[in-house]
């Protein structure tokens, strides 16, 4: 029975650390569109979407909402990414995914 138990806390860490290394290259992708002329919301929606799902599936709930969140903000702006109040508002919430993604993979 413990060695069971080993082996599905290994297996959740090979899975937690996959995670973590789709996250980043996913947040990279953000950070360039966000920073295009003018940002790009299609890449912007499309990652933050991917990385809910995926966070979803993992059942990490907290990165979910977050990437849930950027998606949803972007929505909301959509005429109005390129304004300083909406990109410190995504680059905000893109430095709080980023701590988020980091406690993941501690």
């Amino acid at each position: 029975a413990t060695a069971g138990t080993a082996d599905d806390n290994e297996r959740s860490a090979v899975l937690d650390h996959l995670f973590v290394t789709e996250a980043r290259e996913l947040i990279e992708l953000m950070h360039d569109a966000l920073a295009a002329l003018p940002p790009d919301a299609y890449a912007l929606t499309t990652e933050s979407i991917k990385l809910a799902q995926q966070a979803e599936l993992l059942e990490i709930w907290g990165v979910m909402h977050l990437a849930r969140q950027i998606a949803d903000s972007v929505a909301r702006n959509a005429t109005d990414l390129d304004s300083a109040d909406c990109r410190r508002e995504l680059e905000g919430l893109l430095q709080t995914l980023t701590e988020a993604i980091a406690t993941v993979d501690a």
